[in-house]
This record gives structure tokens, C-alpha cells and sequence, in this order.
């Protein structure tokens, strides 16, 4: 079912006016504009949407209105957890662990240090040099804030090691900048993003993303446009983009002003899998929107971080095919 784009846009600003107050409760792990379900099954009528951790466990004076300012609201239990994932293969689905040559995006990656693994995204360039980088998450690429402490070893590897990959044979490269959380900015709204970039010191790196070709460039997301991704996981799926507007809560930090990707059709599969974080998300007309940045426990949607935002915080060009 499609959201109805005007009714979005004329509950966003009362999802935004209330949401300081509904992320402040307990529990709480996100706030969006949607449809509302009823036993499991979306209707028609568009809602506020309040993600908690676990229904049924508010104090009196922590309950959720059933409506806000006359618009109904829909409490649903999710929780969001970044896409990596730290279980070598074999996992509970076969992976993408092949070393590819040239690299290409959306192929297994991590770093060389750590276990577990991730997706590529695609070839960006650095503003000011013109350098060639390789995209990616920065909880995919940078592990932790100490990545550029002297003496870490910040070579990315693919595939990654518990996948096969041999530091002395698949570096692609070295991260060289990554930004992760708020960024404060002195016009506008601050920037909330997840994303690092590594050079192509190592091999050869294609343009291409698997199964996918060369981004056209990149663009801001469309409500209900079909867009797909290639990832190491998943590999390459659909999904239908219903919000870019998404509060959501990972790891200690809120994210807001993001993009929330579901099936494309009931009962469809995720749109993405924990090991697709970093891959990106493309439009249909080919163009880079952002970066699968998380997945749910509840099946509610990925977390897209926007492509206009990450341009911002780390100061790169996306290339026109």
C-alpha cells in the first residue's frame, strides 16, 4: 500500500513539533509518519509512528496518546541494530564473500583488524583532490572512534578476513576520513550520518556495483519509489521507500532526518540483512540516494542514511556516469 504523499507532508510537522517529547520517554527507539496497522496489517489511515523496544511496559505517565493534535498514532515494537555482521559464514543465509576483481561495490568488506563483515558502497572522489574513494559506513569501514589513533592498522580488506580475505593479498585500501552521529552546522539542520570513505591504494576499483552498474550521480529520496541495492548478505533486492523522515535510535545515538525502506510488496523479503550495511541504495533512475545504515528487529524497515547528508559531512563528490 503507497503513501499518500500529502497526508505525509501535513503530518510531518506535527510528528516533528512532538517528536522531543516522545523520544524522551522510555522505551522509545523511533518516531515516523506512516500508515497504522491493526492486527499486523496496514490500513489505509496515516499515523504517527512510535517505535518502542517493548509494548505494554509504560508507566501511566509515560503512555503514548492514542492521537496527537487529532492524528491518530501507532505504537510498534522495533528495535534497530547497525547492518554488520560479526558471525563468520556459514550464517543462517549463504553470503557474497567473493574476491572480486576489480572491486566493485556492494561487495563483502571490512577491516583488517576486526571479524565480521560488511558491504562496499560505490566509488566517490574527494572534493578538493579529485582522489578516488571508496564509500562505505563508518561502523563498516572505521569499527570504532580509535580507527585513526597512531599504530591502528586502518586497512580495509575484501573480502573480509572471516570471510577469506588475506590482509597481504586484499587490502583495497586505507580509511582516510569518517564522520559518525551528529555533525553541528552552522545553517540549516545538523547532519546525522554514518559513513566513512578508505582511498584504492589496494586493487583495482570498478564503478560498477554488482548486478547494478555505475550510478547516474545521486539524488534526494521520493516517497514510494522502487529502489534497489546489492549487498553482501542479501545481495540484490528490492524495496519500496515509504519515509524521509525517520528518528531512529542505534547504538546509543539518535539519527534524524532518515530514510526508511520496507518490502516492496506484504510478506516480501528485507530489504536488507545484518552484512549490508554500507551498500548503496539506488533510485529508479539509477541514482545514489544513500546507505543501508541499519536493520530492524521486527521487520519495520532498513535505515537509509541520505546520500545529501554524507556529501556534506565528508566533503566528496559523487560522479555523474
Amino acid at each position: 500500500m503507497l503513501i499518500d504523499v500529502n497526508q505525509y507532508y501535513r503530518i510531518l510537522p506535527i510528528k516533528q513539533s512532538i517528536e522531543p517529547k516522545l523520544i524522551a520517554l522510555p522505551g522509545v527507539t523511533g518516531v515516523d509518519v506512516g500508515l497504522k496497522r491493526v492486527g499486523g496489517e496496514e490500513t489505509p489511515e496515516h499515523a504517527i509512528l512510535v517505535f518502542v523496544a517493548k509494548k505494554g511496559v509504560f508507566e501511566p505517565q509515560h503512555q503514548i496518546p492514542p492521537r496527537i493534535e487529532g492524528i491518530p498514532t501507532d505504537v510498534i515494537e522495533a528495535t534497530f541494530t547497525h547492518g554488520v555482521d560479526v558471525v563468520p559464514s556459514p550464517t543462517t543465509m549463504a553470503i557474497d564473500n567473493k574476491r572480486y576483481y576489480p572491486v566493485q561495490g556492494g561487495a563483502c568488506a571490512y577491516p583488517a583488524r576486526y571479524g565480521g563483515y560488511g558491504s562496499l558502497g560505490m566509488i566517490v572522489r574527494a572534493a578538493k583532490t579529485n582522489e578516488r574513494l571508496w564509500l562505505s559506513c563508518y561502523h563498516v569501514l572505521c569499527g570504532t572512534s580509535t580507527w585513526n589513533d597512531p599504530g591502528v592498522d586502518r586497512r580495509v580488506v575484501q573480502p573480509s578476513v572471516t570471510e577469506g580475505g588475506d590482509p597481504a593479498l586484499d587490502t583495497i585500501g586505507e580509511v582516510v576520513n569518517g564522520a559518525y552521529g551528529q555533525i553541528v552546522v552552522n545553517w540549516g539542520y545538523d547532519l546525522y550520518v554514518d559513513c566513512a570513505v578508505c582511498s584504492t591504494t589496494g586493487r583495482l576499483a570498478s564503478s560498477d556495483i554488482v548486478l547494478l552498474g555505475t550510478p547516474k550521480g545521486w539524488a534526494k529520496a521520493q516517497i514510494n519509489d522502487l529502489v534497489q541495492k546489492y549487498g553482501a548478505t542479501s545481495e540484490h533486492s528490492w524495496g519500496l521507500l515509504i519515509s524521509t523522515n525517520l528518528t531512529v535510535y542505534i547504538n546509543g545515538q539518535w539519527f534524524f532526518y532518515q530514510y526508511r525502506v520496507i518490502p516492496p510488496f506484504h510478506g516480501g523479503p528485507r530489504f536488507a540483512q545484518p552484512g549490508d550495511s554500507g551498500s548503496v541504495t539506488i533510485d529508479s533512475s539509477q541514482r545514489a540516494i544513500g546507505l543501508v545504515m541499519s536493520v530492524d528487529v521486527g521487520g519495520i524497515g532498513t535505515t537509509v542514511n541520505p546520500m545529501s547528508q554524507i556529501i556534506d559531512a565528508l566533503d566528496i563528490v559523487v560522479p555523474e556516469k
